[in-house]
C-alpha cells in the first residue's frame, strides 16, 4: 500500500514519490557505473523545422526488439543488450512495485545547465499507463503544471533526492505536463533512469 507516498496535490493523476528509494552507497556506485556505458549519444532533433543537438545526453534500451521510439522528430537508438547493472536495477524497481518494464531511457543532465521542457510521456499517442523514473546524483526540481483540460489544479514541484524513486500512473499524462527546468547554481551531475512498458 504506497498511500502514505502519494502527491495529494496532483488530482486528475496519481503520482509516488519515494524520496529514499536506494542508499546512498547503491547511488553513488550506480551513478558512477552507469556514466560508463558506451550507449550515451546526444539527439538531434527537429525543433520548428531547424535540427537541434539536444542539451541533456541519452542511452536507451529495450527488451522488445520491434518497439520504436521516435520524440521531437528524432528515432531513438534502442540497444538491446542490457548491461547488468541496468537489470539489477530494473528489477529491484519492478519488484518494489510489482511492475514488469521492457524500456528504460537514461538522461544524464552533467549540471544545471541542462534540463528537459514541460512534456507528457507518450508513445506515439499511446499512453504508458505506469511511468518510473529513479534520480541518481544532484538534486534537482521537479515541476508540474495542470493541462487546460485540468481546471481548478495547480503547478506543483519538489526536489527530486539522490535515490528517490517518482511514480505516475492513470490519467497523469493525459491531465499533467512535467519538467526539469535549468537551475545553473546546480554544478553536480544527474542520471535518471525511466522505466515503462511500452
Amino acid at each position: 500500500d504506497f498511500t502514505d507516498w502519494r502527491v495529494n496535490e496532483i488530482t486528475n493523476g496519481e503520482v509516488y514519490y519515494f524520496p529514499k528509494f536506494a542508499s546512498e552507497k547503491c547511488t553513488s556506485d550506480w551513478h558512477e557505473k552507469l556514466l560508463k556505458l558506451d550507449a550515451w549519444y546526444h539527439p538531434k532533433l527537429k525543433v520548428y523545422g531547424k535540427e537541434v543537438k539536444q542539451s541533456r545526453s541519452i542511452a536507451a534500451y529495450t527488451s522488445d526488439k520491434k518497439l520504436v521510439v521516435k520524440y521531437s522528430g528524432h528515432t531513438v537508438q534502442l540497444h538491446h543488450d542490457y548491461p547488468p547493472l541496468l537489470l539489477e536495477i530494473q528489477k529491484q524497481v519492478e519488484d518494489f512495485l510489482g511492475e514488469n518494464f521492457n524500456h528504460v531511457m537514461l538522461n544524464l543532465y552533467e549540471s544545471g545547465q541542462e534540463y528537459i521542457g514541460k512534456h507528457r510521456d507518450t508513445k506515439e499517442n499511446k499512453v504508458s499507463i505506469v511511468i518510473t523514473s529513479l534520480s541518481l546524483g544532484a538534486e534537482r526540481t521537479f515541476v508540474m503544471t495542470p493541462n487546460k483540460n485540468n481546471p481548478g489544479a495547480s503547478t506543483h514541484k519538489w526536489t527530486l533526492a539522490n535515490g528517490s524513486l517518482l511514480v505516475m500512473r492513470g490519467k497523469t499524462q493525459d491531465n499533467w505536463k512535467h519538467e526539469i527546468p535549468k537551475e545553473p547554481k546546480v554544478k553536480g551531475g544527474r542520471v535518471s533512469l525511466t522505466f515503462r512498458q511500452l
